[in-house]
Order: structure tokens, then C-alpha cells, then sequence
């Protein structure tokens, strides 16, 4: 053995003795006398390593590959960290060094591979990995890497091939089945995605991202619970990963959980203030909230961090939408789609825009344009309908005519609750759009075959109980009795202010808001939750936080409850320069039907007026139309007519305890005698008639509501006894409102 390799023999043994100090004077010996430079780097740059310190580490490797460039050795673990760094092309060069030496192995010629798949040099990573295989033939890490590299290419079947090829060889590596779970999920094979994440994680239970992406597909399909086990499962083994605290907000926010998804995208912030997305799911949940100015601050937080988040902007949109400014959502909506032509939904929300301002025209053109991207888009197609922009015989029509008979066949055979989430979505959307597509042309008998199976598969995925109903609503009853609603000696506020338009859904509560708002000392401020929420509030005020104790209520409690109210809609009105001589506003929350009482309670001086329509088109409406928010009993005509039924009693009931307190008008009267039921609505808000309101069609005010087409245009008597062209199918309906 000769001197040199003695010694570099003498520096190992220190090494492996731990006699670090000893072997690094030595090797710094060797530098300062010029001998052995370039190996005596590498094994300082090991030492190095060896102790943790690897900025050091690594910058002697780069002193090694400095004084002999062809020192294969310190190429190859400097291109190694290099990957590590993800500066591919640079630990590419190192690689090609290492090689160039006259040195090849199985281990470089892999990690260039993928060096080279990571910068998207696909051929030359399958040309390494050819050379790899003339020294390991039948490798479980080249079938691995070929897999991963079809993956890269969206090849998805060769991909396949080439990673069971590699657990065969090798079927313990967890890895190499959660590819297989990646590439299944990208071809829609969800069954077998599923099975192969699992695999994966009976091979090793401490990998979070495992769970996570088992979690993202269980979401995707519709299986929130069992996505939310999976995430929760990921935060044992990492509590502290942004990500899974915000994916686990996410599925606590389609359960309806809205507080613990709130505490859940906080914790994310909390770790990680950066962590821009925790931000705008937050943002979700405060604008269904009607916390709108609360999101708004969250989505300018999230747009410092990434001004390039199509996300961020689309939800600025939403949350504007909310606040009654669509024309500040259309330019969210249309920033959104300029950074990501291809983020669908934004489409989406920016027709709806254009269609509740009354520009039908742009929101087919933008519905057209999206279906051009998106052919199977069956939400678009739905909208496109309701925009009465299309026909039956138009290609579009047939196409998804043809694609829900075809999905129908996928799926005749199971049972309701077992259909995967995604068929049964497209269904109910194209099943909506069909059924208002036949409606439209008057073939009722096919329009109530898709309306029905459309609104069968909605149903099965709301858990609804009518009884849960009867009883709040008697609860009411009983409690905002005549006793306490006409207690003279307790009082509320005595403002003038509010104007209430209650009722069913479809019953023409927004043709009466719209009348209303063309009078020029009248502000329309839509469907407003201000009253349920002070409802709600006024409970902690009462006996065990019931309603059953609503009469103790003092009178500063209903004057303040009432000042509340009206200073909540009064700063909705200053946001809003469109109508400055309005000292008036209507709110036109229909459900504020089962808060008659409280309103008379707060404010006794507030207007309510009460629009009846025809039972059966009111229901036939509902039971038409896929609405958008909670109307969980819709879906049913069983659960449509039981709800009626409760929502006449309680309004019998109002009329009763409070007699003349409240308008109760006819939808058919208005649209058949208009100026004389204008004419009596207006009187009876002490307002002068102005012809404005008989034209109300004319008025340029965004309407925010599932009726916005129809307030923008004149009235028809169409909608007037609509249910006798589905009579026979309204057989049980009809026993039940009748």
C-alpha cells in the first residue's frame, strides 16, 4: 500500500473511532502542504456531515470538485444535496461530471434520472434508466422511475404497468403503492385509488402525505367523513402541518361545522401566516355567514401573500355578490379567469352576475365559452337553460340528453346511496337543465322524469326530518302568543324604517321587493339574515336560552334588539350610492315568515306584507328548481307539501293573534290586476304611488335571487296555474296541500 492511501486508511479509522478533531488536523495538513487536496476536501466535506454541520459540508465538496473536476465522488454527493436544493439542472451537470470520470453505477445513473425527470427532461431520463438497467436488471427502482416519469407525462396506463411491474418485484415498498393510488385517481378508477392508498398505509401507518391524498380523493367523491378520519389520522402523526388543518377545515365546512372549521383554518394561520389559503377557505365561511367586510380583510391578506391566486380573487367575487355589488364581483370574477383561464367555476359566478343584473345575453355568451373548455360541464348546461339560451335541438341539448341516459345506464344498478358522488352531481345538474329544458317547451310528461330523478339523487344526500320542523314551528306557536304580542305596556323600536316581504320560495316575493324598489323612497336590500341572527342573540337574554321565555323580554331589550336591526340595514344602504333619497328598505328574507312575531316584538311600526301564490305552483316551482343555500325539505313533494302545510298554519297563526297587522296579497291578483294592488301595497307602507313601480321591470338594481329573469321582465300569466300541465304527477301533492 503506498504512503497515500496509508494515510487516507489512517483518517478512516479516526473517523469511524469518532476521532473527528484528529482526522480533520491530518486532512488540513495535507491541504496546507499541497497533498491529496482534492480527496482530503471530500473526506473533510464527510466529516463534516458526520457532525451535522452541512453548509460546511458542502461547500468543501465544492472545494473537492474546484481542485479536481473529475472527481467522481464529490460530483456525485454534490449533485445529490443539489436535488435535494431542486436545482435540477445544476445537479445535472455534477451527475454528467461524476459519469464523464470513466465511473458509472447503478446509483448515479438512478438519481440523474430523476434529476432529469424533475426538469422535465423526460428522454433523457429514460435513457439513463436504460443504462441503469445493464447493471440491475429487473429492478423494482427502474420500473419505479419509469412509472414516475409516465406519471409526469399524464400517460397514466403506462405509468400503471410499469409500477405493478415494480411492486411485484418489490412488494413492501409503500411508495410504489401510493403512486399506483395517484395514477388510479387520475384516470378515475376510485376503487382501485382507494385500494391502493390503503396498501399503502398498511405498509407504513407514519407517512402523512399518504393519508392526506387518500383524504383528497375521498373529498373529491363526496365522502366527507370518511376524508375528515383521514385528515384527522394525519394530524396525529403531524399536528403542526398547515395543510392538514386546513384540508380538515375544509371537510368540517361542507359538514356544516362552520366553528370548528373557523378554529381549525386559525390553527393553520397560527403556525403558518403565510399559509394564503387557510385564508380564503376562512373567507368562505364568513361570507355564508354574511360577515362580508370580515372576509374581505382575510382575501386582501391572502392576495398580499400570493397576488396570483385566481382563488383568492373568485372569492373576492362571492363575497361581493353577497353584499348586493355585482358589478364589483364581475371585475373579481373576470381578474380570476385572466389568471386562470381555465378556474371553472369563475365562469360560473360570472354569468350569474351578468344573468341577476339582467344581461341575459352576456351570461349565455360567458355559459358558451365555458362549455367550449368544458364540454361535461353539466352546471353550466343547467344555467345555460334557466338563460333560455339554448333549445332541445341544439347540439349542446342532445349531448347532455345523451350523457345523462348514458350515466343512468353506469349506474341503473345500485343502490341510491352508493353512487359515487361525481355521477351522482352530474345527474342532478343535468337532470335540472333537462327538466327546465322540456318544461320551457311545454313536454311536461319528459320535463317531471328528469325533475324527479334529479331531485331523488338531491334528496339522498340531505338528511332531513319534518318532524324536527313541526315542533320548532309549535314551539313558536306557543310562545309569540296573543297574550305576548299584544302586551301594550312593553314596547320596541319605533322606527319606520324596515319593510318585510315573507313567503314561500317562488311565491313572488321578489316581484313584490322589485315593485317596491322602484318607488323612489325605497331601497331593496334583498335576503337579508339580520333578523334571524338578533332572534338568535335574544335568546341568552331569556330562562334557559329558550324562546318559551320571549315574553320576559323588558322593553330596552326589544328597543335595542330593534335599533340593532335598523342600524345593520341602514349601513347597508350607505354602501350602496344607487338610491340616496331612500329613507325605506325592504327586506325580503322569506323565511322571515317564522319571525313575524319577533318582528312585531322589536319593531312594531315595521310594514310586513305576506304574498300568497297557488299551493301547487308554489310547490311545482320549488320542486323544479335547484336552489342554491338550504331548503332542505325542496326535494321532496312529500317533504314540499308537509312544509307548506306548516308554513300556512303559522301564518294562520299570525293573522290570528295579530290581526291587521300584516298585507296578505295574492301573487295571481297582482299579475292579473297589477295598478291596483301596486296602488294597495304602497298604501299600505304610506307611500305616494309613482308609476315607476309599475314598470318595475325597468329597474336598474341588481336582484340577488333565483327569480332575478323573471322580476326583470313583464309580467305573464304563464306562471299562473303552471301546475295543471304536471297534474298527474301532482296526484299526492294535491291530496296533501289541499
Amino acid at each position: 500500500m503506498d504512503k497515500e492511501n496509508q494515510m487516507f486508511e489512517n483518517i478512516n479509522n479516526l473517523i469511524s473511532q469518532e476521532k473527528y478533531q484528529e482526522a480533520i488536523d491530518l486532512l488540513k495538513g495535507n491541504i496546507e502542504q499541497n497533498k491529496s487536496i482534492s480527496r482530503s476536501y471530500y473526506c473533510l466535506s464527510e466529516i463534516l456531515r458526520l457532525q451535522g454541520k452541512n453548509n460546511e459540508s458542502h461547500s468543501n465538496l465544492v472545494d473537492a470538485i474546484q481542485c479536481e473536476n473529475v472527481y467522481w465522488e464529490a460530483n456525485y454527493k454534490y449533485a445529490n444535496y443539489l436535488n435535494n436544493q431542486q436545482k435540477y439542472e445544476d445537479s445535472i451537470k455534477h451527475y454528467d461530471a461524476a459519469l464523464s470520470s470513466g465511473v458509472k453505477s447503478f446509483n448515479i445513473l438512478t438519481n440523474l434520472s430523476i434529476a432529469q425527470l424533475l426538469s422535465g427532461k423526460h428522454s433523457d431520463a429514460f435513457k439513463s434508466l436504460d443504462e441503469a438497467e445493464k447493471f440491475e436488471a429487473n429492478s423494482a427502482r427502474i420500473y419505479d422511475l419509469r412509472g414516475a416519469i409516465f406519471m409526469s407525462m399524464n400517460d397514466n396506463d403506462k405509468a400503471i404497468s410499469a409500477l405493478e411491474k415494480a411492486v411485484t418485484i418489490d412488494p413492501n415498498s409503500s411508495y410504489m403503492f401510493h403512486r399506483l393510488g395517484k395514477c388510479y385517481s387520475n384516470k378515475g378508477d376510485v376503487k382501485q385509488s382507494i385500494n391502493m392508498y390503503k396498501k399503502a398505509i398498511s405498509l407504513n401507518n407514519q407517512q402523512t402525505i399518504f393519508y392526506v391524498d387518500l383524504g383528497n380523493l375521498l373529498l373529491k367523491i363526496g365522502h366527507t367523513e370518511d376524508a375528515l378520519q383521514n385528515y384527522k389520522l394525519a394530524e396525529k402523526i403531524n399536528p403542526n402541518d398547515p395543510l392538514i388543518l386546513n384540508n380538515i377545515g375544509n371537510c368540517l365546512t361542507n359538514l356544516k361545522e362552520s366553528q370548528e372549521a373557523l378554529r381549525y383554518y386559525d390553527k393553520a394561520i397560527k403556525i403558518d401566516e403565510n399559509y394564503y389559503n387557510a385564508y380564503i377557505n376562512k373567507s368562505v365561511i364568513l361570507t355564508s355567514m354574511g360577515l362580508y367586510d370580515k372576509a374581505l380583510e382575510l382575501l386582501d391578506k391572502s392576495l398580499k401573500i400570493n397576488d396570483k391566486s385566481s382563488e383568492a380573487y373568485n372569492n373576492m367575487g362571492l363575497t361581493y355578490y353577497g353584499k348586493n355589488e355585482p358589478s364589483k364581483a364581475i371585475e373579481f370574477y373576470e381578474k380570476a379567469i385572466q389568471l386562470d383561464p381555465t378556474l371553472l367555476r369563475a365562469y360560473r359566478n360570472l354569468s350569474v352576475a351578468h344573468f341577476t343584473s339582467g344581461d341575459k345575453n352576456k351570461a349565455a355568451e360567458i355559459l358558451f365559452e365555458l362549455l367550449k373548455i368544458s364540454p361535461n360541464d353539466d352546471e353550466a348546461f343547467r344555467n345555460l337553460v334557466i338563460n333560455k339560451g339554448i333549445t332541445s335541438n341544439h347540439k349542446i341539448a342532445k349531448h347532455f340528453e345523451d350523457r345523462f341516459i348514458s350515466i343512468e345506464e353506469q349506474i341503473k344498478d345500485l343502490p341510491i346511496h352508493e353512487i359515487p358522488q361525481p355521477l351522482k352531481h352530474a345527474q342532478i345538474e343535468s337532470g335540472f337543465g333537462l327538466g327546465s329544458l322540456f318544461d320551457i317547451e311545454k313536454n311536461y310528461d319528459k320535463a317531471f322524469d328528469f325533475f324527479k330523478r334529479a331531485n331523488d339523487l338531491q334528496r339522498s344526500n340531505i338528511n332531513y326530518d319534518i318532524k324536527i320542523e313541526e315542533k320548532l314551528f309549535s314551539q313558536i306557536k306557543s310562545a309569540f302568543n296573543e297574550n305576548v304580542l299584544n302586551n301594550q305596556k312593553i314596547n320596541g323600536s319605533d322606527s319606520k324604517v324596515p319593510i318585510f316581504v315573507v313567503g314561500m320560495p317562488r311565491s313572488g316575493t321578489s316581484m313584490i321587493e322589485q315593485i317596491l324598489a322602484s318607488h323612489s323612497n325605497v331601497y331593496g336590500a334583498g335576503e337579508l339574515n339580520e333578523i334571524k341572527d338578533i332572534a338568535n342573540a335574544s335568546l341568552t337574554f331569556l330562562k334557559n336560552n329558550s324562546v318559551d321565555s320571549i315574553g320576559d323580554l323588558t322593553s330596552d331589550e326589544r328597543v335595542r334588539f330593534g335599533g340593532e336591526y335598523v342600524k345593520r340595514i341602514n349601513n347597508i344602504l350607505l354602501k350602496d350610492s344607487s338610491n340616496k333619497a331612500a329613507n325605506r328598505i325592504v327586506d325580503k328574507q322569506i323565511y322571515n315568515f317564522i319571525y313575524i312575531g319577533f318582528i312585531k316584538m322589536i319593531l312594531p311600526k315595521a310594514k310586513i306584507i305576506h304574498i300568497e301564490r297557488n299551493p301547487l305552483d308554489t310547490c311545482l316551482s320549488i320542486y323544479t328548481l335547484k336552489f342554491v343555500g338550504h331548503h332542505a325539505y325542496a326535494y321532496s313533494l312529500k317533504d314540499l307539501g308537509n312544509y307548506y302545510n306548516l308554513y300556512k298554519d303559522m301564518m294562520k297563526h299570525w293573522n290570528d293573534v295579530i290581526p291587521n297587522h300584516i298585507l296578505n296579497i295574492k301573487y295571481e291578483n297582482v299579475v292579473d290586476q297589477l295598478e291596483k294592488n301596486v296602488r294597495k301595497i304602497l298604501e299600505f307602507c304610506d307611500l305616494d304611488f309613482e308609476k315607476e313601480c309599475l314598470e318595475f321591470h325597468k329597474t336598474k338594481r341588481y336582484v340577488l335571487t333565483s327569480s332575478a329573469l323573471q322580476v326583470k321582465e313583464k309580467l305573464y300569466t304563464s306562471s299562473v296555474d303552471r301546475w295543471k300541465g304536471y297534474e298527474r304527477n301532482l296526484e299526492d301533492l294535491k291530496k296533501l296541500v289541499n
